[in-house]
Formats: structure tokens, sequence, C-alpha cells
């Protein structure tokens, strides 16, 4: 009788193993894709929303128009820039240029845009304030031209970045659009 013991698996042992982690993986992948789609979604209009805000702050710190214009194109194609002179081309990266999103920081001229570039799985699907797609925050007051800035994620999801006409910015979750189409955490517009 040999009285050794082993030790180790078995190759149904492992086959069982290895048909759990690839159910686990297919039923959480999906959910992991949906996380990260929506994540992104929050981040850009996070990001939309800190910019106007951005703007509005300079423009009564320094009692001056400063105007923001929101510049797009159909598709994944789009940008923004923050500028002292309207209209801007946020597509510009040549501060010297006179259609360039410039800001004066600290006796400086700095250029101020965000592109897709950074954002490449968000669209901007509309910019619309009052007749075109420029807002302008008052140096006294902070208010602004009323805007909706629509944004929709590969997967579909929407979320709306909105300035009221006294300026207040906020992130809201479109209406038409259902529970499944906005991510969680957002107030209905």
């Amino acid at each position: 009788m040999d009285d050794r013991s082993q030790s180790g698996y078995t190759l149904v042992e492992l086959l069982v193993t290895l048909a759990v982690v690839a159910i686990l993986v297919t039923t959480a992948l999906p959910a992991l894709t949906d996380l990260i789609d929506s994540q992104r979604l929050r981040a850009t209009a996070q990001q939309i929303a800190a910019d106007l805000r951005y703007a509005r702050s300079e423009a009564i710190k320094r009692h001056a128009d400063i105007p923001i214009g929101v510049s797009f194109a159909p598709g994944r194609d789009w940008c923004y820039g923050i500028s002292q002179q309207l209209p801007c081309d946020c597509r510009e990266r040549d501060w010297r240029s006179p259609d360039a999103c410039l800001l004066d920081l600290a006796h400086e001229r700095q250029l101020h845009t965000a592109t897709h570039d950074t954002r490449a799985h968000v669209e901007v699907l509309d910019a619309r304030f009052s007749s075109d797609q420029t807002t302008q925050f008052d140096p006294l007051r902070g208010i602004a031209r009323a805007g909706t800035v629509a944004l929709r994620s590969a997967r579909g999801k929407r979320l709306d970045v909105r300035i009221s006409t006294l300026g207040r910015v906020r992130i809201c979750a479109p209406e038409d659009t259902g529970d499944s189409a906005s991510p969680a955490g957002f107030a209905p517009c």
C-alpha cells in the first residue's frame, strides 16, 4: 500500500472552475462597459459645467465680459473655447491668431479650449444659447444667455448641461430619454 498523499486539482475541478469564471466574466462585462460609458459622459458634462462656471466667475472677477463660445460639428468632432472676444474658433491652436479663444491670465494670453480629442466617446448633439452657439456672462450680475449643451455617450446615454438666465449652470437628464438612457444621480431637466 502506498501512503503518499497527492495534492493538486483534477481536470474536472479545473474545467468547472474555468466554466464558472467564464460565466461570471460574460455577465459582468456588459455592466462594466455600461459603467465606463456612464462615467465618460458624466466626466465630460462635469468638465463643460466647470468651464462654464469658470467663465462666469472670471467675468464677475474682472468686471469685463467673458464670453464662452461653444462650437461643434455633428458627430464627435466638437470643441469649445472661453474667450474675451466673440466669435472665437476653438479649433485654432495658434495663440497669435485673431480667432483664437484666448484669456488674459496674469498678464499672459493663454488658449482656453477643450476638444473631443480628450473625450472621444462623448458626442455634443447640440449647443444652443438663445440664437447661436455662444453665451456671454454679464460682468456685474453673472447673468447669461440661457442655453443647453446636449451630450450623448457612445452607448446612447444622454445628459444636458444647462445655463439659466441667472447664470446658474447645472447638469440634468433630459426627460424624453427615460431612466435607462441617462446616468444615475442626475435630476430630470
